[in-house]
């Protein structure tokens, strides 16, 4: 009997020094998914298009409302499947932005949104994968630099997004009118993230995000690994309109 309890005692003591040598756990890793058919993306020569309909936007609401300060930024990892990309110069865009929202009568009130200074695409071009960073004021693409990098994980490129800045300006309905952000009052803050497919061919299928990072005055970061937002949803601007949404396992 007493050399029972003295084997207890040493394992008792082992597992407080070295857990991780005695016990090989890890937690699963979830993030928020959406599943989205896409269309031949077209563009007409009347300059019409199909393109609301090629968008898939992941938003989530942090559980804090926040100040606004000058050069905020976004980072996040985002799951694109594989086979979106079969064809030569199809792309896959990925553009974060952050919507305001103030609260009546406990309903959120849109008040404007304050779009990336940059998006990232993951391109195939020539027969290859690449990411590249998209310029949204000059509307050009250039090497993706210290704001992004991909690698592949079995069925899925894993991207990730570093610290994208922010504009220091929001719009409320015309991205052309454009106002200074407020620095003085709190909002109630969404990260945005808009999935937009440029393809050849018809496609369906899931992508995920993970590890959302908004830098404001203060920095709130979403992991899904447990309720740390206060709201999550997706939509489009075309015939999907609102869409499901899950908090689920990573693939991979």
């Amino acid at each position: 009997m007493k050399k029972t309890k003295a084997a207890s005692l040493i394992f008792i003591i082992a597992l407080i020094m070295c857990p991780g040598s005695l016990i090989h756990t890890q937690a699963a890793d979830y993030a928020l998914s959406a599943k989205k058919s896409f269309d031949i993306a077209i563009l007409n020569k009347d300059g019409t298009d199909n393109y609301n309909d090629q968008d898939l936007y992941f938003e989530v609401q942090h559980t804090k409302t926040g100040k606004l300060k000058k050069n905020m930024s976004i980072s996040c990892t985002i799951y694109v499947p594989v086979s979106a990309l079969k064809k030569n110069n199809e792309f896959i865009l990925l553009d974060p932005s952050l919507v305001l929202c103030t609260k009546k009568n406990g309903q959120l009130q849109y008040t404007g949104r304050i779009v990336g200074k940059y998006g990232l695409q993951l391109q195939y071009d020539a027969h290859q994968r690449k990411v590249v960073l998209w310029k949204h004021a000059q509307d050009v693409v250039t090497g993706v630099g210290k704001y992004g990098s991909f690698t592949r994980k079995g069925n899925y490129y894993v991207v990730k997004m570093k610290n994208i800045p922010l504009m220091n300006k929001y719009f409320t309905d015309n991205p052309d009118n454009m106002k200074k952000i407020n620095t003085k009052k709190a909002y109630y803050l969404l990260s945005n993230l808009r999935v937009f497919r440029m393809g050849k061919s018809e496609w369906t299928g899931t992508f995920y995000i993970d590890n959302l990072q908004l830098k404001s005055t203060s920095t709130q970061k979403v992991t899904f690994n447990k309720k740390d937002y206060a709201d999550i949803g997706a939509f489009n601007f075309g015939k999907d309109g609102n869409m499901k949404v899950k908090v689920k396992k990573v693939p991979g």
